[in-house]
């Protein structure tokens, strides 16, 4: 049995349990402290997710004598195909905060990044934090735009990054060019707090 097949043998049998049982998880006898859950409106029966891919990103960084190398990476299954970056794809995976010097010397390679995706480039006081962010988005981009799914469900919000009306210049023009390049018709977002899922 393939994980597309115990994927979606799991989905069915959890639909059709959930059909009798608002309650799934594992039974406490000792709860302390809990909030009352309230249902925005009725569920209703539904066809079986049978077309679907996923993802997941993650990004880290790393010095070297003073300048800052970005990785991102992602696996995405599409239906049964396997996107895996840094393996498989020519995207750009690295971004690097450094000196002029460093900068052109290798900004005529492929897959490092040297500013963010309006041109501004990374600069000493560019945030990292946002950096990271924006290689995992804008890998996140690539797969989502490539997949043949019918839905592609993503671990995290439909549109990731901070809130925008939080956030200064140069990030919050980034995050929103990032935001247009992302097609959200055929995605789930499943977050932390299920309550701002979509």
């Amino acid at each position: 049995m393939g994980i597309e097949d115990a994927l979606r043998d799991l989905i069915l049998i959890l639909s059709k349990l959930s059909k009798d049982k608002k309650f799934l998880g594992v039974k406490t006898s000792n709860i302390e402290e809990s909030n009352p859950v309230f249902f925005e409106e009725n569920f209703t029966p539904c066809d079986p997710l049978s077309d679907f891919g996923y993802l997941d990103s993650s990004s880290r960084v790393i010095s070297i004598r003073g300048a800052n190398l970005y990785f991102a990476s992602l696996y995405a299954n599409d239906s049964g195909s396997h996107i895996m970056v840094p393996l498989n794809t020519s995207v750009p995976f690295i971004a690097i905060k450094a000196s002029e010097d460093v900068t052109s010397a290798i900004q005529n390679l492929g897959f490092i990044k040297v500013q963010n995706p309006n041109g501004e480039p990374y600069s000493l006081d560019y945030k990292d934090d946002n950096i990271l962010d924006e290689m995992r988005i804008s890998l996140e981009n690539y797969a989502i735009n490539k997949s043949r799914s019918k839905v592609v469900i993503v671990d995290g919000p439909i549109f990731p990054g901070p809130y925008l009306e939080m956030v200064g210049e140069p990030y919050k023009s980034a995050f929103e060019t990032l935001a247009l390049q992302r097609n959200t018709d055929k995605l789930i977002g499943i977050v932390k707090r299920l309550n701002f899922s979509r």
